[in-house]
């Protein structure tokens, strides 16, 4: 080894035999690992094999004749459905979680397909609907629960093309009209691939009161980049210049970024509502929006 003393700093020179054995070195552990690759290729083909004649016999009788390569993914098949079965029964089961939320279907002769697991979707939409502080009530309803005549399921229908498009929706009708109630139906469609959040103008107006600057801008913050956002019976509560300019905030920023958001109202969404800054509000709802009207008489009262 021979040593060099430059400007305080130390400069080694390795040997020519320090050297080779530098690459021998790696040389070794390189080939140990092709070792160890081709010692794990040999085991795992050894287990399946072990898994096709251990299982060949019961899925010839069951699903007749098949080759090797065949049998092998049956078996897997049919694990992964004892799996999913298992998520069915108790909870979520983790092979659902990590498999695309799907689960194994063997036909009579032994053809794999795949289709989602009920239960992981309906425990996510449910989980979701939770977060998304959606009213108890509605939690797991779909449009089977939903009474309307044929016209207006019709429209219903095309305002849920215009949210899987990710426009905006609009929801207008009298009190007792089932606004909440669809708005809620409809966000749970979206709530498996989108986060969706539920709230009302009194609401947002409490929580200015009572929380913290930093609170209240992280929860602005929040709202305005909240990838679905519910803005329930707007104009129920009247308005005023403080809440409607707090509101033109949070609805220009959704605007801005390109935000979906769903709103129940009674109010009038053209230019003879009497605020401008309403009609700004409006405004931008209503672009790329979907406007649906809900007719008919309070189906609270009718329920009593």
């Amino acid at each position: 080894m021979k040593e060099y003393i430059d400007d305080g700093y130390n400069f080694e020179e390795a040997d020519d035999e320090e050297e080779e054995l530098t690459f021998s070195s790696i040389g070794e552990a390189v080939g140990n690992v092709m070792d160890f690759a081709t010692q794990f290729r040999i085991m795992h083909e050894k287990t399946n094999r072990s898994i096709i004649e251990h299982n060949r016999e019961e899925i010839t009788a069951q699903y007749g004749e098949h080759t090797d390569e065949e049998i092998l993914d049956i078996e897997l098949a049919r694990r992964e459905i004892k799996d999913c079965a298992e998520c069915k029964r108790h909870c979520l089961h983790k092979h659902c979680r990590d498999k695309n939320h799907e689960y194994t279907i063997i036909s009579e002769t032994g053809e794999i397909s795949k289709k989602p697991c009920e239960f992981w979707r309906k425990q996510t939409i449910l989980d979701g609907a939770e977060e998304a502080h959606l009213p108890k009530i509605f939690h797991g309803l779909t449009l089977q629960n939903y009474q309307a005549d044929g016209a207006t399921l019709n429209r219903i229908k095309q305002a849920r093309r215009a949210l899987q498009n990710k426009q905006n929706l609009i929801i207008h009708g009298d009190v007792g009209t089932g606004k909440t109630m669809l708005a809620c139906i409809l966000a749970q469609e979206l709530i498996i691939d989108r986060r969706v959040f539920l709230i009302t103008l009194p609401k947002i107006m409490l929580n200015k009161d009572i929380m913290s600057k930093e609170e209240w801008r992280d929860f602005l913050q929040k709202l305005s980049l909240m990838q679905v956002l519910i803005l329930d019976d707007l104009g129920a509560e009247g308005h005023s210049p403080i809440s409607d300019t707090l509101l033109f905030e949070i609805v220009n920023e959704r605007y801005t970024n390109k935000r979906q958001t769903i709103v129940t109202t009674n109010l009038p969404v053209n230019a003879d509502c009497e605020s401008l800054t309403l009609r700004r509000i409006f405004s931008r709802l209503t672009f790329n929006a979907y406007e649906l009207t809900l007719n008919g008489t309070d189906k609270r009262k009718s329920a009593i």
